[in-house]
């Protein structure tokens, strides 16, 4: 008996220490998976998946082809059970698309799950970039001249304007029509002081599309035909050409000392004896913020960091294509209305240095009590195990003594009635 109580205790004790020998080992599961992934060109790829391990095993992700693409892992749940990946790309471009046989591939270094699937990156026809062509002004001067004007215009699958693939349209909006343009782009005309004025043009540049579409490509918001973008401008025709002029800023004052709230607003009227509305370039500290085209009233808001003591300049410049005027505001801060402090930089001290530390051992003293805690819970329960076997052997060992005394009572008092 003493024998059987001891094998029961050893089976206990193993199945405690060792709860790996009594439960199955779970292969890795991926799932959250589509067979068919379709991306556009121009976008980048973000698909989630999700990968599962009932052991909360380390798992060793692979994918067959990576480029253009990376996987990455996102998170993982609390009881480390479930995995949640990232299928990723950067901004997908012409020379990217195509068709990708992907197998995806979750070990924890016993089993192994894979997933197959495809990605395609359709081909989009991009639209044409026309660069801004802005008033343009000619002076005529008493003789018929020639006018001309190069359109730079790109696209991606046509190219520049050079290689005479891209087609384009010039119309007049306002005016008898005068100026043509060939296939690079080059709008040319005879000149003469009969035509003096003002007007209002659109250039149309379109692309060819593309040639072989993909049958899903209205995923991407189009079906691949030609796209056409246009840019608008005036031409003035003048015999002697005036400058433009700013009549009316606000602030009035070019010195600025004192701001509220960061945000500035400036203001201006602008005015060209040609009858031409001037265009708008608005610079903050030389850089160009705002391009405000054929307008005679500008407005300009900019927010700026409420520092004391901190320099600024805002600078306007009006052209009429030949001709500028310009405007410069100096914004020098020795007055903030809105409270501003400094980001405080606490002094490097050894209390800086013990709290870094503190913080960089408390994981480690976390994990050390985390595994203390799990081994201490397996030496409790083999403890108790022994403990519960020897009292169970004493208590078995304890009521054969009764018996046997008992017993032992019995025949006495038998043995006494016989005599």
């Amino acid at each position: 008996m003493k024998k059987e109580l001891s094998s029961l205790a050893l089976i206990l004790i193993l199945l405690i220490v060792f709860p790996k020998f009594s439960s199955a080992d779970y292969s890795p599961i991926i799932s959250n998976i589509k067979p068919e992934i379709y991306i556009c060109e121009g976008d980048s790829l973000s698909y989630y998946v999700n990968i599962t391990d009932k052991d909360g095993d380390k798992l060793d992700i692979n994918l067959s082809k990576e480029y253009p693409f990376k996987f990455m892992q996102i998170s993982q749940s609390i009881d480390k059970k479930i995995y949640m990946f990232k299928l990723a790309s950067t901004i997908l471009s012409k020379r990217e698309i195509g068709f990708y046989q992907e197998t995806l591939y979750a070990s924890d270094g016993k089993y192994v799950d894979s997933k197959q699937f495809n990605i395609t990156i359709i081909e989009k026809n991009n639209a044409p970039q026309v660069q801004k062509i802005g008033v343009q002004t000619f002076q005529i001067n008493g003789n018929n001249k020639t006018f001309r004007y190069k359109v730079v215009a790109y696209d991606i699958e046509d190219k520049n304007q050079d290689y005479e693939n891209l087609k384009f349209n010039l119309t007049f909006l306002s005016g008898k029509p005068f100026l043509g343009i060939d296939q690079n782009g080059t709008i040319t005309g005879i000149i003469n002081e009969s035509l003096i004025g003002v007007y209002n043009l659109s250039v149309c540049v379109a692309d060819n599309g593309i040639n072989k579409t993909h049958p899903d490509i209205s995923l991407c918001g189009q079906d691949g035909k030609p796209i056409s973008v246009c840019e608008n401008f005036s031409l003035t025709l003048t015999n002697e050409n005036r400058p433009p002029a700013i009549t009316l800023n606000q602030p009035e004052n070019l010195t600025i000392s004192s701001i509220k709230d960061n945000n500035l607003t400036f203001k201006i009227f602008k005015y060209d004896p040609d009858k031409t509305i001037p265009d708008s370039y608005w610079y903050l500290d030389s850089n160009l913020k705002k391009y405000i085209p054929e307008s005679s009233f500008d407005t300009f808001e900019c927010s700026l960091p409420c520092k004391i003591n901190e320099s600024h300049t805002i600078k306007v410049v009006i052209t009429d294509g030949l001709l500028n005027d310009s405007l410069q505001w100096d914004i020098s801060i020795k007055n903030c209305q809105k409270d501003y402090k400094e980001p405080e930089t606490p002094p490097e001290t050894e209390e800086e240095e013990v709290t870094i530390n503190k913080t960089e051992t408390s994981n480690l003293v976390k994990t050390i009590k985390k595994i203390n805690f799990k081994y201490a819970l397996i030496i409790f329960a083999a403890i108790l195990a022994i403990l519960v076997s020897i009292y169970f052997y004493r208590f078995l060992k304890l009521v054969k003594e009764v018996k046997r005394e008992k017993l032992k009572s019995m025949n006495e008092f038998l043995h006494y009635e016989k005599k």
